[in-house]
C-alpha cells in the first residue's frame, strides 16, 4: 500500500483528528490517544539508544509496530523530531475539551515523557542562547537563503518549536492540576523564556519558517500555522502581528485559486483562515476542495494520491467547525476559557443552525442564526464551570451549575435558564 501503510506523522494523521473534539465526538479522540501511548514505549528507546536522553521521541512516520525511529528515504521527511510533540497536544487537547482530571492522570507519564526528551535534547543556539532542536526540518520545506544557497537540515524551525512550546505550556498546566512532578515543572518554567520568539521576516512582512529570514522552496508547505490552527499562539487579537504575518502567506500564494487544496493543502490554508475569522475565504477554500478533490463516495480525490489519503475532508470538516465556534483558555488565566460565537461566519451561510458543538473547558454550545447575525446561542456543562462568552467586541462572564443550561440572545443578555 501507499507510504507502506503507515502513519505520517508531520501533519496527515494529525489532521484527520482535528474535527473530533468540537465535533463533540472526543470518544474518536481515543484511538490516537492510544496510538501515542504505544508509541512512546520505542519513543523511550529511540530517547536513550539514538540521542542518550530522558523520555520519549518520535519521528515522522510510524507503523503498525510503532516503531517510532527515523525511516528510511531522506532526511527531508524522516528527520522530523517533533511527531511526537504533535501528538501530545492531541492527548491534551481531549482533556481540555472534557476536563476529565482522572483521564490526565493517566496520559500524564505520556506527556511527562515527551517534556522531559526535548529538555534533555534540545541545545543552545549560539548567537542568541536559545533552546533549540538540532538536527531538525521544517515540514518537508527546503530553505533559500539569501545568497541562493538551499538545504533542509535546522536548527529550531518555528513549527517545531510551537509545538514544544505548547507541549511545555501544558505539561505546566498540567502538573498544576495534578501535582504530581514539581521538579519537572521547574525545569520547563525555567526552559520556557529560552525557547526562540516567532519573527516577522524584515524582507518580506511573513512569519518566518526558520530562526533566519529565510526563504520557502515548497509550495502549501507552511507548518508555521501550526501555532495558529493547533495551538493559541497565535490570534488576532492576542498577537496581531504574527497573525498577519502568518496570513501574509496565504494572502500571497492564494494556492486554493490554483486548486491547490487536497489533503495537508486546502486543510492548512482553510483553517488558518478560520482561526484568523476570515470565514469568507475559508469557506472558498473549501468549496474548492469539495469540486475538486472529493469522490462521490467521500473518498479524496487527490490527483496523484491514493483514495484513502482522507485528511483533506476531515481537516476542512474542522474548519467548518472553526468558524462557527471557537475556544481558547483566557490569556493570563490557567484553566479558564474563553467561547467565540460565530468567529469567522461566512457571508454564504446567511441563516442558519447547529446544535451540539463542543468548547475547551467541556462545555456544549447550540447557536442559531439569521441574517448573518446570531439570533441566540444556548450554553451547557454536565458538571457546571464559568467561562467567557465572546461575540465580536462584546464578552460576558457566565457561571453555570452542573447540568443547567444558559441561553442568551444577539446582545448576549441571558434570556432564560
Amino acid at each position: 500500500p501507499p507510504w507502506s501503510a503507515n502513519w505520517t506523522l508531520n501533519c496527515n494523521a494529525e489532521i484527520n483528528y482535528w474535527m473530533v473534539e468540537a465535533a463533540n465526538l472526543g470518544e474518536c479522540h481515543l484511538p490516537l490517544v492510544e496510538l501515542t501511548r504505544q508509541l512512546s514505549v520505542d519513543g523511550a528507546n529511540m530517547a536513550k539508544k539514538l540521542y542518550g536522553v530522558r523520555g520519549w521521541v518520535a519521528h515522522h512516520n510510524t507503523d503498525i509496530w510503532r516503531q517510532a525511529g527515523p525511516v528510511g528515504g531522506t532526511g527531508l521527511w524522516s528527520m522530523f523530531p517533533v511527531g511526537g510533540a504533535w501528538l501530545c497536544q492531541h492527548v491534551w487537547e481531549h482533556y481540555a475539551f472534557s476536563g476529565d482530571r482522572d483521564y490526565l492522570a493517566q496520559v500524564w507519564p505520556v506527556l511527562a515523557g515527551a517534556a522531559r526528551y526535548y529538555l534533555d535534547a534540545m541545545v543552545e543556539e549560539p548567537a542568541h542562547k536559545w533552546l533549540v532542536t538540532s538536527p531538525d526540518t521544517n515540514f518537508e520545506n527546503s530553505w533559500r537563503r539569501p545568497d541562493g544557497r538551499c538545504g533542509w537540515i535546522c536548527t529550531g524551525p518555528t513549527a517545531s518549536m510551537q509545538m514544544i512550546r505548547q507541549l511545555f505550556q501544558n505539561c505546566v498546566e498540567g502538573d498544576r492540576i495534578l501535582g504530581v512532578d514539581e521538579g519537572l515543572r521547574a525545569e520547563i518554567e525555567k526552559a520556557l523564556p529560552r525557547l526562540p520568539p516567532m519573527q516577522i521576516s524584515p524582507t518580506r512582512g511573513e512569519l518566518q519558517e526558520w530562526t533566519a529570514d529565510w526563504a520557502r522552496t515548497a509550495e502549501c508547505q507552511v507548518l508555521s500555522m501550526w501555532g495558529a490552527v493547533c495551538g493559541n499562539q497565535i490570534t488576532p487579537r492576542g498577537t496581531p502581528e504574527l497573525a498577519a504575518g502568518l496570513r501574509k502567506i496565504f494572502d500571497s500564494a492564494k494556492w486554493w485559486t490554483a486548486g491547490r487544496v487536497g489533503s495537508w493543502q486546502g486543510s492548512f490554508q482553510a483553517n488558518t483562515y478560520a482561526r484568523l475569522g476570515d470565514g469568507n475565504t475559508a469557506l472558498e477554500v473549501v468549496d474548492a476542495h469539495i469540486a475538486r478533490c472529493v469522490n462521490p463516495n467521500l473518498f479524496a480525490a487527490f490527483s496523484g494520491y491514493c483514495p484513502f489519503q482522507i485528511d483533506g475532508n476531515m481537516g476542512h470538516a474542522a474548519a467548518i467547525g472553526e468558524m462557527l465556534l471557537q475556544s481558547h483558555v483566557q490569556t493570563g488565566r490557567a484553566g479558564a476559557y474563553e467561547i467565540e460565537l460565530l468567529p469567522a461566519l461566512p457571508a454564504a451561510w446567511p441563516e442558519g443552525s447547529v446544535r451540539g458543538l463542543r468548547a475547551r473547558g467541556g462545555f456544549e454550545v447550540d447557536l442559531a442564526w439569521k441574517g448573518g447575525v446570531l439570533t441566540a446561542a444556548a450554553v451547557k456543562h454536565p458538571l457546571g464551570g464559568a467561562c467567557l462568552l465572546r461575540l465580536r467586541d462584546k464578552v460576558v462572564e457566565i457561571k453555570l451549575t452542573p447540568g443547567q443550561a444558559v441561553e442568551v440572545d444577539a446582545n448576549l443578555e441571558i434570556r432564560r435558564f
